[in-house]
């Protein structure tokens, strides 16, 4: 006998995050936080705020 299919795991998205909040957090010049806000909003998921974003800038001491 064939096993019966196991349901299918569906991955419920995280919440979305303020992209202004983001660019402080990160030191996003404001040229490149009004590109984001532009392209996604005021809000959007973290996978698309880290794929849009500019490399984090280096933090020295």
């Amino acid at each position: 006998m064939s096993d019966p299919k196991k349901p299918r795991m569906v991955r419920i998205p995280g919440p979305d995050y303020c992209v202004i909040e983001h660019c402080k957090k990160f030191g996003i010049k404001p040229a490149e936080q009004k590109k984001l806000l532009s392209l996604l909003g005021k809000r959007a998921p973290s996978h698309e705020l880290r794929s849009n974003s500019p490399p984090r800038a280096p933090r020295f001491r």
